[in-house]
């Protein structure tokens, strides 16, 4: 009887309707009832925000909602539970290859852990943080999708140096060992085994790194707080596309990121570089810090980079990166890690390397006999001065900059699944609203308003990829305009 077949699919979609804005309806009134303030526990606080989240996604998976719910949605409230869960506060060290990011490390640790050399080093995100008791390496190796995608990506890049390397190291022999296992932790008591595994992992001249994924290193003298990660990415311009994605990614999820430039020069190479972390950082720039590298690299440091400083200043207070003169003030900075670290390791340093690297390095700085002059030498390289700066800016302040950082990354989500929400709603009371008519009418309009949603979907599908088009664009303009400055130069 078709009046029966009416009152069927009337109370089906007002149970349905009622039971999805039963949990709604709760999921705002929770999040209401928690106060964004410091003083409340942080943990508590995010683990009320992955509760309403997780509700919010259960009531999304089902098959009636399906259609509703955004694929970015899903991946946004992942990562969201994933940060509350880990509680790792993120401190990035970006840049272009070979910008001096692993030494600028290395001095923060007071120690040479980090891979450096004269050739391109980190392939692999490299994690440092605290260790309850041993030092330890954790690795994580690609799975066999995520290693046909990279491999993907070098045969679209044509990186013919990446493939020739791979060979020369004959990396192939060892690939089904490693691609796809599991995860794999070593302690260390010797500091000299614990320095040639970490090379193994992390560096690019070794057959083993090109299958891992990430390493995280850690540290029982580690002097910052358990939840505080250094990380050292590959780098932006790896030929790699793959691993530079890696890195573009992790600015947007960083908590606070140091950019690695070399301070000799603001070419094209550099500008790019600097111009693609500001588009990553999720309209937050306040946490994104411009390291001068290599300051030892200028003739006269102590004069040529108050210039340096000037004509960069001119860049970064653009409303493309900082759009504020005195916040680019305080957040650019130079360094000579390089320095620093030889100044840390003098007693054990050759004649030869004393002669011929340090000594022209700090003669620069206008200084002759270094053995009478440590303080000083110490003091010009700038790393105590940037170690202090992170410590009362970043590191001190990290749990309300973590709950800050969250709070927002959840009110975004809350927002769209209000949007979800409402969506669902108006599209249901259509066809509430025309139970009295023919069956068919109602199948129809169900029909119609999946469509919309598809259209809906495919509007942001495209709008997606042409801002994607357009960031690939922007990119490789950057990249020809350095190549222009280069061959001028």
């Amino acid at each position: 009887d078709k009046s029966i077949i009416q009152e069927m699919v009337l109370r089906w979609y007002t149970f349905r309707l009622a039971e999805h804005y039963f949990w709604y309806t709760f999921s705002l009134a929770y999040a209401n009832e928690v106060e964004l303030d410091e003083k409340i526990q942080w943990n508590e606080t995010l683990q009320k925000h992955a509760d309403i989240l997780n509700k919010s996604k259960l009531i999304l998976n089902e098959k009636e909602l399906a259609d509703y719910a955004f694929e970015s949605l899903f991946e946004e409230t992942g990562e969201f539970i994933r940060k509350a869960k880990t509680k790792e506060f993120h401190i990035a060290f970006v840049g272009a290859i070979k910008a001096g990011k692993s030494t600028l490390i290395n001095s923060f640790l007071g120690r040479n852990l980090a891979s450096i050399s004269v050739t391109p080093e980190t392939a692999a995100l490299t994690k440092f943080r605290a260790s309850k008791d041993k030092d330890y390496i954790k690795l994580k190796f690609y799975n066999k999708k995520e290693w046909t995608n990279l491999w993907k990506s070098i045969d679209d890049s044509q990186s013919d140096i990446f493939k020739r390397e791979y060979l020369a190291l004959e990396a192939d022999k060892i690939k089904d060992k490693w691609v796809g296992a599991d995860d794999k932790k070593l302690c260390f008591e010797d500091q000299e085994e614990f320095k040639e595994a970490i090379k193994k992992w992390t560096s690019s001249k070794k057959a083993a790194h090109y299958f891992v994924k990430e390493v995280e290193i850690g540290l029982k003298d580690f002097s910052l707080p358990e939840r505080v990660v250094f990380i050292d990415t590959p780098g932006l311009d790896d030929p790699v596309e793959y691993r530079s994605k890696i890195t573009r990614e992790y600015i947007d999820k960083a908590n606070a990121v140091l950019v690695c430039i070399q301070a000799d020069a603001m070419t094209g190479q550099e500008l790019s570089t600097i111009y693609r972390v500001f588009s990553n950082t999720a309209h937050n720039p306040a946490k994104v810090y411009i390291i001068g590298t290599k300051l030892d690299n200028l003739n006269k440091p102590l004069i040529d980079w108050k210039e340096q400083q000037r004509e960069w200043l001119k860049r970064l207070e653009e409303d493309a990166c900082y759009g504020d003169q005195e916040l680019a003030k305080n957040n650019l900075l130079s360094v000579s890690a390089y320095m620093y670290n030889m100044l840390k390791q003098y007693d054990n340093l050759s004649e030869d390397i004393i002669d011929y690297e340090l000594e022209p390095m700090t003669k620069k700085f206008r200084v002759k006999n270094i053995e009478t002059n440590f303080s000083k030498l110490f003091e010009l390289t700038n790393v105590a001065k940037i170690k202090d700066k992170i410590k009362n800016e970043i590191i001190n302040k990290h749990e309300t900059i973590f709950l800050n950082d969250l709070t927002e990354h959840y009110e975004n989500i809350k927002f769209d699944l209000v949007n979800v929400f409402q969506n669902i709603k108006s599209e249901n009371q259509e066809l509430l609203q025309i139970t009295d008519e023919d069956i068919q009418e109602i199948k129809n309009k169900k029909i119609e308003s999946l469509n919309r949603l598809k259209e809906s979907k495919k509007e942001k599908e495209e709008l997606e990829e042409t801002l994607g088009e357009i960031r690939r664009f922007t990119q490789k303009r950057a990249q020809e305009l350095s190549n222009f400055i280069v061959d001028l130069l």
